[in-house]
């Protein structure tokens, strides 16, 4: 079964401790899987008393702020409905929608700004301000160093690229729409117990300005038959012309209510939902990194307690190789219909392979260019793909991070390690290597495979 979300963030954070921190000892058990290993490490962590809550308190105090931040800013919503209606009892119609929605929309346009147009990473100004704050919290919080340690952890898989502009996002629109909800609801109160004339005037805007405004902002309303001032009622409202009548009251006030539900909550809450959604998507794609020395640790760990230990770097100098040659095929052997891309292969290499294959070697990764043009192969075909490597080079991290940049999801792939004949021992013992870079990038085993070229197989 594989680890979600959440249990690989408790993972982490059992690392971060476990790394910077002696404090912890968990009694290592045996488990069918490296997974289930490690997320039974976590279920031991848990049954000591002092680390019981720390790997939860990150999250704890993080919702303890935001439900505060939120209820101030409900009350500061209120508070400012209160000032803009205060005073006389005749209200400027578009003043007051100024003063309730003038910031609101000013902070929605630079967050869709820096979101969607300037692309900011993680490291953007309003992560730089969050981060400090939730740091401070956590010291003056957690009384333990390993509380802080879970707790920065925590803190910084959430605000890490790609999702921690969303997780920035779901703050900022969680407690703009606190604010505004507060502020609807402080003025539905007004307009419930208090009578309000409204006028509007303006030193150099003319009627027909005002006409036009006032039918845009109406025009989501109308949809929905919410009660909006007709064009005579606009020209009627005008400053100091006419006495002012219930139904024309009643039109404007449910048109200032209608302005801050359509203008103001109702796009925050379209942009929380799409922030919260794609926050929880993209926490789902975090994964660990296994080539970390502390899982490789965990790994070299696990295996003898499970049975199912092997030598990872095998050193087969005098040993036999009759297991290698039964897996040794011809480049016939790999699939006809494929898209073959060679990963730093020598020239002279991919000449040779090219010559014997069903189709020629599209691409041989060795650089950016390259690279970006294999992907554009890989994206525009639906045929398996097959990287050919030189079994004669072990593999590295570097390697095995270009192979994972290449190997986008809902595709079949292959690996074929391709032999030099002149130096058969090396690639035999490197090929043990390559097929763990294949188990770690998820590639069947009977999909990797030794090969020799043509003229190997005659020498």
């Amino acid at each position: 079964m594989s680890l979600d979300y959440r249990e690989k963030i408790e993972i982490e954070q059992l690392r971060s401790i476990e790394q910077q921190s002696q404090a912890l000892t968990i009694r290592s058990q045996p488990a069918s899987s490296f997974e289930a290993f490690l997320r039974q490490r976590v279920s031991q962590s848990k049954l000591q008393p002092e680390f019981e809550s720390a790997l939860d308190q990150a999250q704890h105090w993080f919702r303890t702020l935001l439900l505060g931040s939120c209820l101030l800013a409900g009350l500061a919503g209120m508070f400012a409905v209160v000032q803009a209606v205060s005073g006389a009892g005749t209200l400027n119609v578009f003043w007051v929608l100024m003063v309730l929605l003038g910031f609101n929309l000013l902070s929605f346009v630079l967050w869709l700004l820096f979101t969607f147009v300037l692309r900011t990473p993680a490291s953007s100004p309003l992560v730089s301000i969050f981060m400090p704050c939730l740091n401070w919290t956590i010291k003056l919080a957690a009384k333990e160093h390993y509380s802080q340690y879970a707790s920065k952890t925590w803190l910084h898989i959430q605000l890490s690229n790609p999702q921690g502009k969303w997780f920035i996002g779901r703050v900022v629109h969680s407690v703009w729409l606190s604010y505004l909800a507060g502020g609807f609801i402080a003025l539905l109160l007004v307009l419930m117990t208090r009578q309000y004339d409204f006028i509007w005037g303006s030193t150099i805007l003319d009627q027909a300005a005002f006409q036009q405004l006032t039918a845009y902002l109406s025009f989501p309303m109308d949809v929905i038959h919410w009660p909006t001032p007709s064009v005579d009622e606009v020209i009627a409202s005008q400053q100091g012309l006419n006495e002012m009548s219930s139904t024309l009251r009643s039109s404007w006030a449910y048109f200032l209510l209608g302005c801050l539900l359509f203008y103001g909550l109702f796009p925050r809450l379209a942009a929380w939902v799409m922030c919260r959604v794609l926050d929880a998507v993209q926490l789902r794609r975090f994964s660990l990194n296994y080539q970390d020395p502390y899982y490789l640790a965990l790994k070299r760990e696990w295996q003898p307690l499970s049975g199912q230990g092997h030598i990872l770097d095998a050193d087969s100098r005098g040993q036999p190789h009759q297991s290698l040659q039964k897996t040794k095929q011809s480049l016939q052997a790999l699939p006809s219909e494929a898209l073959y891309l060679g990963v730093e292969l020598p020239n002279l290499l991919v000449t040779r392979v090219s010559s014997q294959l069903t189709a020629p070697v599209m691409v041989n990764v060795v650089n950016k260019d390259t690279t970006d043009q294999a992907l554009a192969f890989i994206k525009n075909s639906a045929a398996s793909v097959v990287f050919l490597v030189n079994a004669n080079k072990p593999p590295d991290r570097g390697t095995l991070r270009l192979l994972q940049s290449l190997m986008p999801k809902g595709k079949k792939y292959w690996l074929g390690c391709i032999e030099d004949g002149a130096m058969r021992i090396a690639s035999e013992n490197t090929y043990a290597q390559w097929q763990e870079q294949a188990q770690m990038l998820s590639i069947q085993p009977q999909h990797c495979v030794l090969l020799q070229s043509t003229d190997d197989a005659h020498d």
